[in-house]
């Protein structure tokens, strides 16, 4: 739950792709390639490449058509 005050990193698709990647092509953990991108938990590059296995879109807007 988030606290009050707290503030979100925000990462831009792009980003997101770089990460999943990095993490696709190599024999890193999720832990390293976060910590070597500057990711705070790696619990959140997990959530991405699920969602990328899935061909989830990363984020909610993304998928939404106006």
């Amino acid at each position: 739950m988030a606290k009050k005050g707290q503030q979100f990193q925000r990462y831009s698709k792009e980003f997101k792709q770089k990460a999943v990647g990095a993490y696709d092509s190599g024999s890193k953990s999720y832990k390293v390639v976060a910590e070597e991108l500057g990711i705070r938990h790696c619990t959140q590059l997990k959530v991405w490449v699920k969602k990328w296995m899935n061909g989830q879109p990363f984020d909610e807007e993304e998928d939404q058509t106006h």
